[in-house]
């Protein structure tokens, strides 16, 4: 039925058409009643902050991150996410802000509407939280609106251009950024890109003044929003037929005065906004305010970024795969603009595989790849032309096509819904996971030789000094009469409280868990620290190894690489409405045999 749809309108709202899909399936998932669905994580919380500090709190040492977390964020912190760099004594958001003067508008209208219809004016309220994902999907539809202009102005078929855009976003994972997590950076600099290459190219075939200060002005926009996007310079050239033109257009901009101006007067104006915010917090015009965090470019992990079950590009985004056919285009048409795709794409992996974490956290596929999709659709379509005329190969790409959208889609759905794990994938759970709605991983005891120096057993039925016991139930249990139940109204579990031995390398957490749903997503919840600056959270989601209506014993190491933190804090965590029941809970610390 869409297809019908689709072939009864113009290009340009074929791709308006599919804005609003966009914007149909992001509502589609929110869950308004649900205290814990946000749209601003991540490091989305840092570049939002920028907006927040302006515009409400006015405080450049961001102390109202502790309210907000507290207020809209699970308060076993969790989701927390500590963006504050201490520089010489003064604190500075870690983030570069390029991305608040995006949703800036945004940010405004949901302001203005959180005054009028009674929502806390606050920046968190649920106003604020769509609007960013409103954003996000504008500035998607944005940049396919830009990038089918482009593909027409470069002379492909319009044929190909509405397959190629739906491949494109449903095919990869520029839908989960779009859709599931639209605060991260990716989706809006893939806008950009786009902008900049259309926008190019305008200017080389009209030469309007207008069109090079939009170009320039989208540039700067991505490099200050992610510096790295300095290097979409390299694809610079895939607005053009050749290297030739280009030429003409680099000639076009240094033989004008009045387009030398607006190349250089553009980057100084829009680079003294992160520079002002610099000066502002730390009294210094210009910070790199990531700490300890950089690349380390005499340690690349390239074949990792591509191929590994952890975050490997090709493993997660094998839409990608289909590039291969647009490279053959350009090397039979245009070799120099070949190599530049090649060698451009190798740059990009090697670089982004020598950051401190290649993994790039908790991403769905290789995140940072998304930034450049612009050229992924150029080849794409490139690649559709040279088979175009080929019937057999269209039947055959068609399937293929689809296939990838399905699989991309469905293993959205399971990386959202914790199936696929956020990290430390490996062949085994990936593979275990393949077309699994709900998968089961066997989880193991440690098997390495060592020996127990400490150990706490809880079967729930008598109170202990280090359990919480105030969701103590006799409705079910694993051994004995009690158990612990937990869901939204009474979401913690009694827990551990205590030091970590000294001597000890090891932790091992077992519990054993039963859910009355197949959906059930409680975590295990461990702090490891020894004062408020030296403290690690982490959550670990106990969906994949629970089976429903039935206890399962869960088993969870921890390795102690940190000396320094000397207690433990751990319990089980349920925000849902799904019924938990944990039994059985046992702390056991130990040291390996070397």
């Amino acid at each position: 039925m869409l297809d019908k749809v689709f072939k009864y309108l113009s290009l340009s709202k074929q791709v308006n058409l599919i804005g609003l899909i966009l914007l149909l399936l992001f509502f589609s998932i929110r869950n308004p009643a649900s205290k814990w669905d946000k749209t601003i994580s991540g490091d989305g919380k840092s570049y939002y902050a920028y907006l927040t500090t302006a515009f409400i709190y006015h405080d450049l040492d961001y102390h109202f991150v502790d309210n907000y977390e507290a207020k809209y964020y699970p308060p076993d912190r969790s989701l927390y996410k500590e963006f504050r760099q201490e520089i010489n004594g003064e604190i500075s958001n870690k983030t570069f802000p390029g991305i608040s003067l995006l949703w800036l508008p945004f940010f405004l209208i949901a302001h203005i509407l959180s005054f009028l219809f009674g929502f806390a004016p606050d920046g968190y309220s649920i106003l604020y939280q769509y609007a960013i994902g409103i954003a996000a999907v504008f500035y998607v539809w944005l940049g396919i609106k830009w990038l089918s202009k482009l593909f027409i102005s470069l002379g492909y078929s319009k044929k190909l251009v509405v397959p190629v855009i739906i491949a494109l976003i449903f095919g990869t994972n520029l839908f989960y950024y779009t859709i599931h997590d639209p605060s991260l950076t990716h989706a809006y600099n893939f806008a950009l890109l786009a902008g900049i290459l259309y926008f190019s190219r305008r200017f080389f075939l009209e030469q309007k003044a207008s069109l090079l200060a939009v170009a320039v002005s989208l540039f700067v926009l991505a490099v200050i929003t992610r510096p790295t996007n300095a290097l979409m310079l390299i694809f610079i050239p895939f607005a053009f037929h050749s290297f030739l033109d280009l030429k003409v257009f680099l000639i076009s901009i240094i033989k004008s005065k009045k387009h030398l101006i607006i190349s250089i007067s553009i980057p100084i104006i829009l680079l003294l906004y992160p520079i002002i915010w610099w000066y502002a917090q730390t009294g210094h015009f210009i910070v790199y305010a990531y700490g300890n965090e950089g690349f380390d470019f005499t340690n690349p992990h390239i074949f990792q970024i591509l191929f590994s079950y952890e975050k490997g590009w090709l493993v997660y985004t094998p839409m990608i795969f289909l590039t291969v056919l647009g490279f053959m285009y350009y090397y039979k048409r245009n070799k120099l603009l070949f190599y530049n795709g090649l060698v451009g794409f190798i740059i990009l992996a090697y670089i982004f595989s020598c950051w401190w974490i290649w993994t790039y956290g908790a991403s769905f596929g290789q995140r940072v790849f998304v930034d450049y999709y612009a050229i992924v659709g150029i080849l794409l379509i490139a690649g559709f032309t040279l088979i175009a005329a080929r019937e057999r190969f269209q039947i055959f790409l068609s399937i293929l096509i689809a296939s990838l959208i399905s699989l991309n889609l469905f293993q959205t759905h399971q990386f959202k819904n914790g199936i696929l794990p956020t990290i430390g994938a490996t062949s085994e759970t990936y593979w275990g996971s393949y077309f699994k709605l709900k998968s089961i991983r066997p989880s193991y005891p440690i098997t390495k030789p060592y020996t127990i120096i400490q150990q706490y057993k809880t079967d729930f039925e008598s109170d202990t000094h280090w359990l919480t016991i105030d969701t103590k139930t006799d409705l079910r249990a694993s051994s004995g009469t009690f158990s612990q139940f937990i869901n939204h109204t009474s979401p913690y579990s009694g827990g551990f409280k205590g030091k970590i031995p000294a001597s000890a390398d090891f932790i091992q957490i077992t519990v054993k868990v039963y859910c009355e749903s197949n959906s059930a997503s409680p975590q295990l919840i461990y702090e490891l620290g020894s004062n408020a600056n030296n403290t690690l959270y982490q959550s670990k989601g106990l969906m994949p190894y629970l089976e429903k209506n039935k206890w399962t014993t869960v088993y969870f190491t921890i390795s102690l690489e940190d000396n320094s933190r000397t207690n433990l804090t751990t319990y089980v965590y349920n925000p849902t409405d799904d019924n938990i029941w944990i039994d059985d809970l046992e702390i056991t610390f130990g040291k390996h045999h070397e």
